[in-house]
């Protein structure tokens, strides 16, 4: 997922060529050349699954050809949609890998494109661990007993759970 300036400037104006292209498509309607400026906007700004992005412009009042052609034709790559999600969703919650997977199929991604996210992360599941047992320990008392069961229960790993519980001065 990593690329180099070259790349990630050859990859915008493949994407500035092809938005020109379907804008200027004059086989397409007005309704489709609509629902794709509508989902580039939402793509510019968000991080969208496929089913969420057609969920979205189906909100907006787009017909189904309408919303067929704007994903069609919006060159997301869904897999990298996927992998900017779980980097938002770990600024603000601790998740284990499973839990993250879960929540990234929650929001409409396959199974592929959430182990892709999952599996590209740059994240310490350890911490992620003890970040979760802190929380826990927040909001009620636990012996360390039933707070590794309960950090296994949410998909930590055995290691995980227990250094994270180890983390938290248990």
């Amino acid at each position: 997922m990593v690329l180099d300036n070259r790349n990630l400037e050859e990859k915008s104006l493949e994407k500035d060529k092809n938005m020109i292209e379907v804008i200027f498509n004059i086989e397409a309607t007005i309704g489709e050349r609509n629902a794709f400026r509508a989902a580039q906007n939402y793509l510019s700004s968000l991080n969208f699954s496929k089913k969420g992005l057609q969920r979205q412009l189906k909100y907006e009042g787009y017909s189904d050809d309408e919303v067929k052609y704007a994903i069609d034709n919006c060159g997301a790559d869904w897999r990298e949609q996927a992998a900017l999600s779980a980097q938002d969703y770990l600024k603000s919650i601790s998740f284990s890998p499973e839990s993250l997977k879960g929540m990234l199929k929650f929001d409409g991604y396959t199974d592929e494109e959430a182990s892709y996210a999952v599996d590209s992360c740059k994240v310490d599941w350890q911490k992620q661990a003890a970040s979760e047992a802190q929380s826990y320990l927040e909001d009620m008392p636990f012996s360390r007993v039933k707070l590794i069961e309960k950090l296994k229960e949410d998909g930590f790993s055995d290691e995980e759970a227990e250094y994270g519980v180890t983390l938290v001065g248990y």
